[in-house]
């Protein structure tokens, strides 16, 4: 890790204790594919709980489950959430696997964090079989709740990383200059503040799809061109 990154992993340490377990999200998330199967990578795995999601979701299809977070105390807390899994500090940018290791790798919740995002996306390509799967989510830019006030009530010292927030022409072009084509999105979480409201907005939406591009966060499912 270069010095930014030793950093932000610092940081992360610091409050992972306080870090919430569980995102009600990521069923959510997981409906975006039908079929989990084969090696799977977790970038930015936490506390591990995605990886137990998807370890109930893809059953014994699932050979194996790997998951890096730049902060070892995540690490940590994740060897006990899910002993199985290969778990390993590590950076986004600098994987520590063979090419074309995973049929599907994910970023969740974490792709905002990341300081050279080209070079992640290098990384996935590299790591990911030929046709494996990349999901991943982004804060919004053109969330229609996103505003000044949106970042001065969060907490200064909640994360120890700038959050980057994207617009959804701006993640197409990142994924098409960066080899990748995207073949399903969604918006995920919500257009305005939290449930029961999200499952009114995804019904109306079905109607009016452009709705998704308006949401808090975005859902990518994308393959390598």
């Amino acid at each position: 890790m270069d010095k930014e990154e030793i950093k932000i992993s610092q940081g992360f340490d610091k409050i992972t204790d306080g870090m919430k377990p569980v995102d009600p999200s990521f069923d959510e998330i997981l409906n975006i594919e039908n079929n989990y199967f084969g090696d799977i990578l977790d970038i930015g795995c936490g506390h591990g709980i995605f990886l137990k999601r998807l370890k109930e979701k893809g059953g014994n299809k699932i050979t194996s489950l790997t998951g890096v977070d730049i902060s070892q105390k995540s690490i940590e807390i994740a060897r006990n959430n899910i002993p199985e899994a290969n778990l390993i500090v590590s950076p986004a940018t600098k994987l520590p696997f063979k090419d074309r290791s995973f049929d599907f790798v994910f970023i969740i919740d974490t792709f905002c964090y990341i300081i050279n995002f080209e070079d992640a996306l290098r990384e996935v390509k590299r790591v990911l079989k030929p046709d494996g799967t990349f999901i991943f989510n982004f804060g919004n830019k053109n969330w229609v709740l996103l505003n000044d006030n949106y970042y001065k009530t969060r907490k200064k010292h909640e994360i120890p990383s700038c959050e980057n927030r994207f617009s959804f022409n701006e993640i197409k072009n990142l994924l098409k200059n960066n080899g990748f084509e995207i073949k399903k999105y969604r918006g995920l979480q919500c257009l305005w503040y939290y449930k029961p409201y999200h499952k009114y907005e995804l019904l109306v939406a079905k109607i009016i799809p452009l709705m998704h591009k308006y949401m808090k966060d975005i859902l990518i499912k994308a393959k390598v061109k």
